[in-house]
């Protein structure tokens, strides 16, 4: 059934119910079983665009997506807002989503680019959630995406934004960190691709850079409200949305290159070198890296 909702063209699923402009949505029966079921009334579902091979996974709806209410101009202090179907990012968030970062990864929002929350009630009226490691939260989470998580199958990556989106659509949690400061969360995984890997798959251990193939591909992105508390990552949470077209057409990231265990008979004008020595100084390994 296509609606008119708040974009134009949109499919909404998985609930056959036709969103009253400007009125929140009572939660379904699927909502049955969900520990989060009895802490918040209404939810918001999921704007799916058939044939968008990209599918923006966020958080959880705040008070205008849940109220079927889009923010349309804002100047920093004054917002004017008009009345749609509750979908998600349709507040501050999405404003700028759109404006300022679906067009560095070449989309549109209602064209091209599918939207969803992996938590899509308003967890007893707040915009907080319980950290990503809380048992409970992981509960919620994985019925709310086995029940109402449909996107179109022409779905070929999804840009996570922030730890939940992280957590629901990879396992990575931000623990179980192997040492030498590498970190498991969004800090660590942003700008990577890793695959999709929703819970409760067994977490999934990479020992070498992803290399893309053909199942769905995970894009792990700062959550745009983050970027209101720490601007200093907006030039790299720039640079992730910038990634997008690339990544779909199979441009990034390259493919790691073949090792060579031969000293080339000449070297390049141009190398990387680096050496590895053992503790008492003794040189184990040296190597040369060049382009081609």
């Amino acid at each position: 059934m296509r609606l008119g909702g708040c974009v134009p063209n949109v499919l909404w699923r998985p609930t056959n119910v036709v969103p009253e402009l400007g009125k929140p949505l009572l939660k379904p029966s699927t909502c049955d079983g969900c520990p989060f079921k009895s802490r918040g009334k209404y939810w918001v579902p999921d704007e799916y665009v058939e044939g968008s091979e990209v599918l923006v996974l966020s958080q959880n709806p705040g008070q205008d997506e849940e109220a079927g209410r889009r923010l349309v101009a804002y100047d920093g202090k004054h917002k004017v807002y008009e009345p749609c179907g509750p979908a998600p990012l349709t507040g501050t968030t999405g404003f700028d989503l759109s404006r300022k970062y679906l067009p560095l990864a070449g989309l549109e929002r209602g064209k091209n680019v599918s939207l969803a929350n992996p938590i899509r009630c308003r967890v007893d009226n707040s915009n907080d959630l319980p950290p990503v490691t809380d048992k409970t939260l992981r509960a919620a989470i994985e019925h709310c995406q086995h029940h109402h998580y449909k996107p179109p199958a022409s779905t070929r990556l999804v840009v996570a934004e922030g730890a939940y989106a992280l957590y629901a659509s990879t396992g990575e949690d931000g623990t179980e960190s192997p040492g030498y400061g590498i970190n498991r969360g969004i800090e660590g995984w942003r700008g990577w691709i890793l695959p999709w890997n929703p819970p409760p798959r067994p977490r999934v251990i990479l020992t070498d850079v992803y290399t893309p193939s053909r199942e769905v591909l995970v894009l792990p992105t700062f959550h745009l409200a983050h970027l209101y508390y720490a601007p200093w990552c907006i030039p790299v949470s720039q640079r992730d949305w910038s990634k997008v077209q690339a990544v779909l057409k199979g441009k990034w990231p390259e493919k790691f290159p073949e090792l060579s265990a031969l000293t080339p008979e000449a070297w390049p004008a141009q190398v990387a070198f680096d050496t590895e020595y053992t503790p008492l100084g003794d040189l184990v390994r040296y190597s040369l890296a060049w382009r081609n």
